[in-house]
């Protein structure tokens, strides 16, 4: 008897949450606005640190994924040479971009090499779509 009580409980959560989920008619509008994003990038990279600015050559691969609900990327950056050939991998990550319609943000969900990872908001201005990452203490 517990066994089925716990069953259905579990049951009418799970019924719950599903009707609360959205149909992703939200979701898929508003990845529309950064569509822009997907394909294959290659380039030159800088990124702002304490100590100042770090340079790599880089690309990234963007790609739709779960019915253009989210952008799945994969990115590579590599050190500079002096010579300006491409050094060893400084940067290796994979990254998902989502709309939450509950909180009217974009959410950039991170992954690196390191093991480092986090969850950012986004936010699109114009036609630029950024995301700030705090440094720690």
């Amino acid at each position: 008897m517990r066994a089925l009580l716990i069953s259905i409980a579990l049951a009418c959560a799970a019924a719950d949450a599903m009707a609360q989920q959205p149909d992703g008619a939200a979701q898929r509008a508003a990845m529309d606005r950064i569509s822009w994003m997907a394909g294959q990038w290659e380039g030159s990279a800088a990124t702002m640190t304490r100590e100042g600015e770090s340079k790599s050559q880089s690309t990234e691969a963007v790609r739709r994924a779960a019915g253009g609900t989210a952008l799945l990327i994969q990115g590579r950056h590599w050190k500079v040479l002096p010579d300006g050939g491409r050094g060893d991998i400084v940067h290796d990550t994979a990254g998902l971009i989502a709309y939450d319609p509950p909180s009217g943000k974009y959410k950039f969900t991170t992954q690196l090499q390191d093991g480092r990872a986090g969850v950012f908001d986004g936010v699109m201005q114009g036609d630029t779509f950024s995301w700030k990452l705090p440094l720690p203490g």
